[in-house]
């Protein structure tokens, strides 16, 4: 197969040669090569032929693709706070929550986070845009690492980051509109003028599915559903290279979960951007991301292809994680 004036052949599973001869099949990996290696999105650090994101792939469909983000043996610990038994001069206690965690993510990928409560994953995504320090690790986020970066250049970075939270009251301000709330993060990054500013929050509202007229409404008035649009509107207003999502759908109802889903998948593909998705939903994950990374404890025990992990898992706790997720999608039915 022929991708950008070479023979660039698929690979299999087991690393055979495959050619695609169906029109679709051709047209589905020339533009998936378009998304995952065209820098309009990537922003003008991977320009720079020298930058050491050009430097930073792998191959998938054999073609070479940027990694937006690369986590490196990262490890978040929190010390516990004092106590009457610390004030006599013991140590206070350090609690491990993140342990050497390796991941990465490349441009129109998604990455599912998996596991229990309490096994790091939102703290992962905190370490990630820098609210909490990494305490051991790299964070490489378009070729630079934000752990060794000043705060200055953190806050520049973080525009080309989205995030849609879990709880959808506290993460929209109840005394603004949802058009000033689409437009915050513009405001802040100093993106656009005023008059473009309203232009582009009236375009963002169309994209996830909302009527321009609801910019004048607050979010008490709008259905869990409106309100989540608003929220993934609000993260993808400024262009995000990398997207996440923590628990986007934990809160709605399965009929409505299904259309954030898709909205999800279908500004993934269209904008090409990264995205790092954090749920306890299995059937979700291997709906919307290409793979899956497992967390228990803090660790990382297991990460692959969902089609790998979800079906063969290796891994004993993966095992016991799908197993009882089967277990109470059987107890729903029944």
């Amino acid at each position: 197969m022929r991708l950008a004036g070479r023979e660039t052949p698929a690979r299999g599973r087991k690393g055979l040669t495959i050619e695609p001869k169906n029109a679709w099949t051709v047209k589905f990996f020339l533009e998936k090569e378009a998304r995952e290696v065209s820098t309009d999105r990537i922003g003008p650090a991977e320009q720079d032929a020298a930058n050491p994101a050009q430097q930073m792939g792998r191959l998938r469909f054999g073609v070479s693709v940027v990694e937006v983000l690369t986590v490196r043996r990262v490890s978040v610990e929190f010390t516990a706070r004092s106590s009457w038994w610390t004030r006599g001069g013991a140590k206070p206690a350090a609690v491990c929550a993140v342990r050497e965690v390796s991941f990465s993510v490349a441009a129109g990928e998604a990455l599912g986070l998996v596991g229990e409560s309490g096994s790091g994953k939102t703290t992962t995504a905190r370490a990630i845009l820098m609210l909490v320090r990494p305490t051991a690790g790299e964070i490489l986020f378009l070729g630079r690492n934000l752990c060794q970066l000043p705060a200055g250049e953190i806050r520049e970075l973080r525009s080309r980051m989205g995030i849609v939270f879990q709880d959808l009251n506290g993460a929209l301000n109840p005394r603004l509109r949802i058009g000033a709330i689409v437009e915050e993060p513009l405001v802040v990054q100093r993106h656009l003028a005023r008059k473009d500013r309203r232009r582009r929050v009236a375009t963002l509202l169309e994209e996830v599915g909302l009527d321009r007229a609801l910019a004048d409404r607050f979010p008490g008035e709008l259905s869990g559903g409106q309100r989540q649009r608003a929220s993934i509107a609000r993260a993808i207003s400024t262009d995000p290279a990398l997207l996440l999502a923590d628990e986007p759908v934990s809160c709605l109802d399965c009929s409505v979960q299904a259309q954030i889903i898709n909205l999800l998948k279908t500004l993934r593909e269209q904008r090409g951007m990264a995205m790092l998705f954090i749920s306890h939903n299995l059937a979700v994950v291997r709906h919307l991301c290409d793979r899956v990374a497992v967390m228990y404890r803090g660790e990382i025990v297991e990460q692959g292809g969902c089609a790998d992990i979800l079906v063969s898992p290796k891994n004993d706790y993966t095992k016991r994680l799908l197993a009882a997720a089967m277990a109470t999608d059987r107890g729903v039915l029944e």
